[in-house]
């Protein structure tokens, strides 16, 4: 009888386990096709995304990260589709352009709500691979490769490797030679990198989807 029950319980476990195991990926699924609509409508112009930066919600059109966009419009001048995360539900990478300087703004779609994220363009998101690795810069010599490691409301990166006026190396948080440093920038560099499109209505139907 023991046995019996034994091999019920086992049975029912299983069971349960199967059934998590095929909802993960339905939700997951879920998940990704609420972040694609809600990305397609924030570049379309018909939904508001909240800056983080400004802690303000904006359309993307009247999007006003430098206050000043009547000296220096604002436009986007391409898109990617990435997981930064590697949540599985894709981020949208914004490149944004003036006539005077640009940047890049990171759209994470969570609970219904799509969040923007700034960087500013001469010091980060450069170089982006399709997995979500990218270049910071704090100066000509002074760079590092980061990734990130949680995006809800907030955003938060983990430093990879860096580089400290050409003189200290760092992988993660043990210090490295300098061929060490470069075997690894190497690896970096020979990912896959990520696809950029030019942001008009014909790609946003057909990559957002």
């Amino acid at each position: 009888m023991k046995k019996i029950f034994s091999r019920v319980s086992a049975l029912i476990l299983a069971v349960s386990l199967l059934s998590v195991l095929s909802i993960a990926p339905m939700a997951q699924a879920a998940d990704s096709s609420a972040a694609m609509e809600a990305y397609k409508a924030v570049l379309k112009n018909e939904m508001t995304f909240y800056s983080t930066d400004n802690n303000k919600n904006y359309k993307l059109n009247e999007f006003d990260y430098w206050n000043d966009t009547d000296t220096f419009p604002l436009d986007v001048d391409r898109f990617a589709v990435i997981d930064m995360d590697g949540d599985g539900t894709p981020e949208v990478v914004l490149e944004l352009t003036t006539g005077f300087d640009g940047s890049f703004e990171v759209l994470h779609y969570e609970n219904g709500t799509v969040y923007g994220f700034n960087f500013v363009y001469r010091s980060g998101l450069h170089s982006v691979t399709e997995d979500g690795i990218y270049q910071g810069s704090n100066g000509a010599d002074d760079g590092s490769f980061l990734k990130a490691s949680s995006i809800k409301d907030t955003y938060k990166e983990e430093e990879l490797a860096r580089s400290e006026s050409g003189e200290a190396f760092y992988i993660g948080k043990s210090k490295v030679t300098e061929d060490e440093y470069d075997a690894f920038s190497r690896s970096v560099f020979n990912k896959p990198q990520a696809v950029w499109h030019d942001y008009n209505d014909a790609n946003i139907a057909s990559v957002l989807k």
